[in-house]
């Protein structure tokens, strides 16, 4: 997940802190062992545009 979201595996405590975040919020969506989206759970990312 943290490649995916910052292009490297260094930030494992920020995916970790993150997710524990969105647990919190929306405890049901978010599965452990390993994270994931809960079944049924549909998501859509949108990227905001990079810089010109």
């Amino acid at each position: 997940m943290g490649s995916a979201l910052f292009g490297d595996t260094e930030h494992l405590v920020t995916v970790r802190a993150e997710v524990s975040r969105l647990r919190r919020l929306h405890g049901t969506l978010v599965e452990t062992r390993p994270y994931r989206l809960a079944d049924g759970v549909r998501l859509a990312v949108h990227r905001a545009p990079g810089p010109p």
